[in-house]
């Protein structure tokens, strides 16, 4: 919405952990090569943990786009997985077939593979983002897999990103044993006042910008404070705060508009007053959100253009908090039409997803069923939705999330394979699925 008024290429604080926008200061790089150090070493398992928003998954991201060519990544974005999943989910990485259903037979297989492959010169490093999640029995499956080694090195590094309730589920008496294999812990730091201006000034000129500041020490400061040192809570109020300064056309974000990029997300504590203001903004949004969902689904292009435009200028003059009150909630669908549209037109045509499904308009109940099974799946936030038709009649599209590469979008392709309800998805570029998108033009 902005990029062109601040001379940007592309979404400089966009959510979605892009390697372009990695920042390696605040001992992010050294953590990084920490990482690369010992995941190339053979050290077995591996903990990073951190403050939710802290940039975990970013550095996950990181590590997989600089592992050696001789490693082979196994990336388990959501590991909610009971332990058989776990181990169909190694077996399709590693192109195998049980022919049992005991799991020690399981167990054997996935070790002869792992040591023909450590034969060919090959290394296999085991990727969990949001560890904390995983079942207490899976986690114990994952100590049993840290134990296969060729007699000189781990067969399979594992690698556990997590929020800090790990810490605490590991200190549990049955999950001893696990904690015991942990080689190396390493922790996410939050980001100090000086580190958030060097981390905004990393991201806009990864964007793109190659000017002043567009930031005032006052604004970066005020930030600092409400993000409390996360990078994701930079990234939102960045965002807003930018597109307070564009709604003014200022070409530099002061106080004020960090200020207003405050009291719309959800760190904000506003007065009754501000209550009251953020309520009746909400109504005023929904009810445009309402009358986009209606004109798309009746498929007038032309006529969710205007509505949707109208949004936008709703949004740009009132800088409201109306999507920080409705983020406390379960999106609405016309929210996630709104949100997905965002999404799609700031995504890369290389960005790689997984269609789930088409389904048609009057079939329209089945969505949310079908929303609810993928967030359980790959976590909530990722789904994006569009406009399409299919044999002529409108129908929704459904997406399991945006990936930079096809590796990441075939592992969770092959996460979904196992629920019976999500069988039959692609692997496609946003590219190709642009041109079947009924969304609205700018």
């Amino acid at each position: 919405m902005y990029l062109e008024f601040f001379g940007l290429k592309s979404p400089p604080f966009r959510l979605t952990a892009h390697p372009d926008f990695f920042f390696s200061g605040a001992g992010r790089g050294a953590l990084l090569d920490a990482l690369l150090y010992a995941v190339t070493s053979g050290e077995g398992l591996i903990k990073v943990t951190g403050e939710v928003g802290a940039g975990k998954t970013m550095l996950c991201r990181m590590l997989l786009e600089r592992l050696p060519a001789h490693v082979d990544a196994i990336f388990l974005p959501n590991p909610a997985l009971s332990e058989d999943e776990l181990l169909l989910t190694l077996a399709d990485e590693l192109k195998i077939q049980f022919h049992s259903d005991r799991a020690s037979q399981k167990i054997r297989l996935i070790e002869e593979s792992l040591i023909a492959k450590y034969a060919a010169g090959r290394q296999v490093v085991l990727i969990v983002d949001e560890a904390h999640a995983m079942p207490k029995a899976t986690l114990e499956l994952i100590r049993l897999l840290s134990n296969l080694d060729s007699g000189q090195q781990k067969l399979l590094q594992i690698v556990l990103f997590a929020q800090l309730e790990l810490d605490d589920i590991l200190q549990l008496h049955e999950l001893r044993a696990l904690r015991e294999r942990i080689s190396y812990s390493l922790m996410v730091p939050v980001l100090n006042a000086a580190e958030v201006g060097d981390y905004l000034a990393c991201r806009l000129f990864a964007a793109g910008h190659h000017g002043s500041a567009i930031f005032t020490p006052v604004a970066v400061k005020h930030i600092a404070e409400v993000a409390q040192g996360l990078s994701r809570r930079v990234n939102l109020l960045a965002d807003k705060a930018m597109l307070a300064a564009f709604s003014e056309n200022s070409t530099q974000v002061t106080l004020k508009h960090a200020k207003l990029a405050e009291l719309e997300c959800e760190y904000s504590n506003p007065s009754s007053k501000q209550k009251y203001l953020l309520a009746a903004l909400l109504v005023l949004t929904f009810a445009l959100l309402v009358t986009a969902w209606h004109f798309w689904s009746s498929n007038s292009a032309i006529s969710v253009e205007k509505v949707a435009e109208g949004h936008r200028l709703a949004e740009l003059r009132t800088i409201s908090a109306a999507h920080s009150v409705a983020s406390s909630i379960e999106p609405t669908f016309g929210e996630l039409i709104l949100m997905s549209r965002d999404r799609i037109k700031a995504a890369e045509a290389s960005s790689v997803t997984v269609l789930v499904s088409k389904i048609p308009s009057q079939q329209s109940e089945q969505l949310k069923p079908l929303i609810k099974d993928i967030d359980r799946l790959i976590g909530p936030g990722r789904i994006i939705i569009y406009p399409t038709k299919v044999h002529g009649v409108s129908a929704w599209g459904v997406l399991a999330g945006l990936y930079p590469d096809r590796q990441r979008a075939q592992s969770v392709k092959n996460q979904l394979q196992h629920h019976k309800n999500l069988r039959g998805t692609q692997v496609l570029t946003i590219g190709v699925l642009r041109s079947e998108m009924l969304l609205p033009r700018d």
